[in-house]
């Protein structure tokens, strides 16, 4: 089939031809401060460097450090609020295989695999829940919503779970085309809407070839997709190409005609095999025969219409512990979303009891110490001639404002190499499973089909690695929610607050008016400028007029308490140590960070550092004495 409608790549920040088969599932996503720092570690070494010599030069170029630079060269490279992506959401699909794995509830391991993988709308298949059971699960997860079709028990069935916190719509329909076997869930996204149809076709090929029939005669009937978004999704049950099976060979000719007529009749495209043409991938792995020889498909895919491929990319084949399918994935972008940039840096608060980064920053801060002391000295040292040079240098170079910015550079610094390391740390077998998983697929694809039997065997045992490594994440997370809800559930908390508190679902702002009754606009610079202005105004001072004086005299002729002599000293006082720490002891925790991205949390702990230190340094002399 011809991609007609396939748009340009180069009009793409990711391009779709990339999404080469990534196993994703990454339970220490939270270490990370923003998933495009660990591309930057290279350039933080050279940091890294700066501040190591810093450290080790001499005391004169302590004195007069050097200026920082104006803009980190990361943010040189690419500006904090530079237009770089387009919103758009995550569908994965996943056959589940049952409702439980040693007698544990699968339901919540698939919540807790959409969690992980940031997952918008999860379509499952093999659910064995019938009305009941997904009305249940509605009632007790209020941040997602469950729509679905059951068979039995015992058998069958499908489900959607959508999380309700992101930007999809409230209207969302859903309608079953065959029952426990195909569904669609429908609502309106970008410019138009977006339908999606979950399949679990069975496992024999009669049954197939008349469920993909009766799926086609219903798409067909229903002509407003025509017009809209579609993605076909879920366990096939079969493969087109013998590509997409190992051992190779062959499917049923019946099926895959069958299959061929609903793909021509909707301008179907496979999009993970547009998008990676010659690997090999695989979604399943089971066995066969007396001697239990390893077999590998891909049965489970994720078709577009050619339409719908120009707003698709990332393509992807997800890793799955508890069930013998992977999950795979696509995200969908919506067009009438304006490019968004980065974001703000903001420091990890996970990584703040982490050995290497309390050294680095305690570090630093000894070295702000010294620094804002010698300018202190300095400053109130007389103008002599001699000195006046020197003084004249400290004051452009290293005032206290300079070295507080520097200090808190370096402290964003530290905490993005102290992240990367305690992840790389953490994930080490993790993505050392993920790298020969992907040599053995690699080496699969270059094999002939009489030497694939000695790859599979590494593959599979590979993977079983990986879904051993992911199990153990997953069940101590399982731990710590269900000590966290023991701890937390029965007291008058923050947490207990949030069981019942409701939360509104992320919405992006598409566009803005501009100003003095301006057109609407979705440029995102104009946006940007727009926001700017709007800000700027509010901030400025007004200019002084007849009836402000007025209004300021007014206020003024009505005062009738001032404060006294006493007052006035002790408002003329500097703030005090012992002051400001009263003001961060109560400062309250979870709160987004200012510009400088350095939470409450940071400096309550950097505090309680110092004193301990200080305690520990009492002690050591009173044992001394």
């Amino acid at each position: 089939m011809t991609n007609q409608g396939v748009m340009p790549r180069e009009d793409w920040g990711v391009d779709p031809s990339q999404g080469q088969h990534e196993h994703e599932t990454d339970p220490f996503r939270a270490l990370l401060i923003r998933e495009d720092d660990e591309s930057e570690e290279n350039s933080d070494s050279d940091d890294d460097e700066q501040s190591n010599e810093s450290h080790t030069s001499s005391s004169e170029e302590d004195e007069f450090p050097d200026p920082p630079d104006p803009v980190p060269r990361k943010f040189r490279r690419n500006p904090p609020n530079e237009p770089k992506n387009i919103l758009g959401i995550t569908i994965a699909s996943l056959n589940m295989r049952g409702r439980q794995k040693n007698n544990k509830d699968k339901m919540k391991m698939a919540i807790d695999w959409l969690r992980i993988n940031k997952i918008t709308i999860l379509a499952l298949q093999e659910t064995h829940l019938m009305e009941e059971a997904i009305n249940n699960l509605n009632e007790k997860y209020r941040a997602l919503k469950f729509y679905g079709s059951g068979l039995s028990t015992s058998s069958g069935g499908i489900m959607f779970i959508v999380n309700e916190q992101t930007d999809i719509p409230q209207h969302i329909q859903f309608e079953e085309i065959e029952k426990g076997r195909t569904g669609m869930l429908s609502f309106g996204y970008g410019d138009s809407g977006l339908n999606i149809v979950n399949v679990y076709m069975p496992n024999h090929k009669t049954p197939q070839k008349e469920t993909l029939k009766h799926l086609r005669d219903e798409l067909r009937t229903k002509r407003h997709i025509l017009e809209e978004e579609l993605i076909i999704l879920g366990d096939w049950n079969f493969v087109e190409d013998r590509i997409d099976r190992s051992p190779q060979h062959d499917n049923d000719r019946g099926v895959t005609s069958e299959m061929t007529k609903l793909k021509s009749s909707l301008n179907l495209i496979d999009g993970w095999r547009t998008s990676n043409p010659e690997a090999r991938g695989f979604t399943w792995e089971g066995t066969t025969g007396t001697d239990r020889r390893k077999i590998f498909s891909r049965i489970d895919r994720i078709y577009t219409t050619a339409r719908t491929w120009d707003i698709t990319n990332e393509y992807k084949i997800i890793n799955c512990d508890f069930s013998d399918h992977d999950g795979i994935s696509v995200t969908v972008r919506d067009t009438s979303a304006p490019n968004t940039g980065k974001g703000e840096r903001k420091l990890n608060i996970n990584i703040l009891n982490y050995p290497s980064f309390q050294e680095e920053a305690d570090r630093l801060l000894n070295k702000l110490e010294n620094q804002l002391n010698r300018y202190e000295k300095r400053a109130r040292t007389k103008c002599s001639p001699e000195h006046s040079t020197n003084l004249r240098k400290l004051r452009a170079q290293a005032n206290p404002q300079t070295i507080w910015n520097k200090y808190k550079e370096n402290i964003l610094r530290a905490s993005t190499r102290a992240t990367q390391k305690r992840r790389t740390e953490i994930t080490k077998l993790h993505r050392k499973a993920e790298r020969n998983i992907k040599k053995a697929e690699r080496d699969l694809r270059h094999s002939t089909p009489e030497n694939e039997e000695r790859h599979r065997k590494p593959l599979s045992d590979n993977k079983k690695t990986l879904n051993d490594y992911e199990e153990e994440g997953r069940n101590n997370r399982t731990n710590l929610t269900e000590a966290k809800w023991f701890k937390d559930s029965e007291m008058v908390s923050k947490s207990w607050f949030g069981l019942n508190k409701s939360r509104a679902a992320n919405t992006a702002i598409k566009s803005l008016f501009k100003e003095n009754g301006g057109n609407e606009t979705k440029d995102p610079l104009e946006m940007l400028e727009i926001a700017r202005s709007y800000h700027s105004k509010l901030q400025r001072e007004l200019t002084m007029n007849t009836t402000r004086e007025r209004a300021i005299e007014s206020i003024l002729a009505n005062m009738r308490e001032t404060l006294d002599e006493k007052g006035n000293t002790e408002m003329g006082k500097e703030t005090t140590y012992k002051e400001v720490y009263e003001v961060l002891k109560r400062a309250p925790n979870g709160k987004a960070p200012g510009p400088d991205g350095i939470p409450n949390e940071f400096w309550k702990t950097e505090i309680n550092w110092r004193n301990n230190e200080k305690e520990e340094e009492n002690r050591t002399k009173w044992y001394r004495r």
